[in-house]
């Protein structure tokens, strides 16, 4: 829904400032149909939403689209056609999906609270074992934090739209009556900001293992249409070998996605400025200056966050501010995430400048994307983690020291009434399968049993075959400029 809505929001921008052309509602209109693919696979009742967005947006503009294309003289659509696609006979037959979250209570009589690892603005993160032996990290924050039911909701749709090595994966989310609840990844790793305050600066081929999957990790995000808007160390875990992976979603804002294979112009464009709601989320020391001058912002403002990331782990400052590291090519990186014009800075739009900046010119793109293999040693990393028994790793004890101001006490859930709002719950397809599995012949879990495929990057993927529309936009003549 999110979706449609934004597509509409920037057709009547375009409109307005009479910028708007044909191609900007066939491609928008074609990235809202790949999306209902996508989700015909998954979810029932969110492909009859979207499918139900996506006739009221193309009754609203067929005759000004087709206007368009008549005055600019190309192939016209059959706009009735392309409606057609979109048949919304069985929309009566979805049912009220309340049943769904009688799991919640007794998924919640399975967690056994170990110790808290992490504390911030919004709320805590403890350690559970799940079923008495599955690790898990369990995050709790207070309703009263969130007051907005869109920000509340968020993570949840992050969670059901995002499948990658990089991300911290959510297994579960529940709303109890004082707490919105939500079961992670349980990650075997630190966060970067213990590394910045145990190691001056990061070793450079360390910080370029980390740089070139954190590009991958925007890459993938803002493709599925998320901004992170908090990018930053102690928001990055490193695990050994130097694998990492993104976490705390709190502040993600959805944008504009891009479902349809190959380029889009309007996707790009809205890469710069697509919001001008004066919105500012995150750290202040890792804000783009767009997001601070409260000027409008889009996905660009992710990859200056780089910027600050990069002066933290490797590069030292003079009291002017001015770089004295000696690596050439990493000031000039730097120089271009943190560019003032969005329009030069390196983002999404531009991926391949980041993958052939001579900085990276050592990096194996191809392992970095679909290898599991460690990337790099990093003996700090060798103090501050534990080998178990088992052979996994864990963080120290001692590491994981909380603040005195942000130390949060372990809530009992148990004592609190699962709310049963169908808008704050979330159950991912492994764990339904294992609950399910489990409780028909009583086997013991593993982490295995977690495991789901990844999503890879549109460019590694066979085309998928299209569920109802056989219809694609086509012109003769050459896309208008923008």
């Amino acid at each position: 829904m999110e979706q449609s809505i934004l597509t509409a929001l920037e057709i009547k921008r375009r409109l307005v400032k009479r910028r708007l052309t044909f191609f900007d509602i066939r491609e928008d209109i074609a990235n809202l149909t790949s999306l209902y693919d996508h989700v015909s696979a998954l979810e029932k009742a969110a492909q009859i939403l979207l499918r139900s967005q996506i006739r009221r947006l193309i009754h609203i503009v067929a005759d000004l689209a087709a206007q368009l294309e008549e005055r600019t003289n190309v192939q016209q659509t059959n706009w009735i056609a392309v409606l057609d696609c979109f048949d919304d006979s069985d929309s009566s037959s979805v049912t009220n999906n309340s049943e769904s979250i009688s799991w919640a209570e007794e998924f919640l009589e399975k967690i056994e609270t170990q110790f808290v690892i992490g504390a911030g603005g919004f709320g805590s993160c403890t350690k559970v074992l799940f079923g008495g032996k599955l690790p898990m990290a369990f995050k709790i924050v207070s309703r009263q934090r969130i007051s907005r039911l869109k920000q509340a909701a968020g993570d949840k749709v992050f969670a059901s739209m995002t499948q990658s090595r990089y991300l911290c994966r959510y297994y579960a989310c529940i709303a109890v009556e004082d707490y919105y609840l939500s079961m992670q990844e349980y990650i075997r790793g630190i966060d970067l900001q213990k590394c910045v305050k145990s190691q001056s600066a990061l070793p450079v081929n360390v910080c370029r293992v980390v740089l070139a999957q954190l590009g991958h990790a925007l890459r993938y995000l803002q493709l599925k249409g998320f901004i992170h808007r908090d990018i930053k160390p102690s928001n990055i875990m490193i695990m050994q070998g130097c694998r990492i992976k993104l976490i705390d979603y709190d502040t993600a804002k959805i944008c504009t996605g891009k479902y349809e294979r190959g380029p889009l112009k309007s996707y790009i464009r809205k890469t710069f400025t697509e919001f001008c709601d004066c919105e500012s989320a995150g750290t202040l020391m890792y804000l783009a200056p767009e997001i601070i001058k409260r000027a409008c912002y889009g996905r660009a403002s992710d990859w200056c966050s780089d910027d600050g990331i990069l002066r933290d782990l490797i590069v030292e400052s003079d009291l002017d501010g001015d770089r004295v590291s000696g690596d050439a090519d990493l000031n000039s990186l730097s120089r271009r995430l943190m560019c003032k014009d969005v329009y030069k800075r390196i983002t999404v739009a531009r991926f391949s400048e980041f993958q052939e900046h001579p900085f990276f010119k050592t990096i194996d793109w191809t392992r970095i994307e679909k290898g599991k293999e460690p990337l790099e040693s990093f003996a700090l990393l060798n103090t501050m983690l534990d080998r178990r028994s088992n052979g996994r790793w864990s963080p120290k004890r001692e590491v994981l020291v909380i603040k005195a101001r942000r130390r949060k006490r372990i809530v009992d859930v148990n004592s609190q009434t699962v709310t049963n709002e169908a808008l704050f719950t979330y159950l991912s397809e492994a764990l339904r399968e294992m609950m399910g599995r489990s409780a028909l012949t009583d086997e013991s879990i593993s982490e295995g049993d977690l495991s789901e495929p990844t999503d890879v990057f549109y460019s590694e993927v066979q085309k998928p075959s299209l569920t109802i529309v056989d219809y694609r936009f086509k012109s003769k003549s050459p896309a208008p400029p923008y």
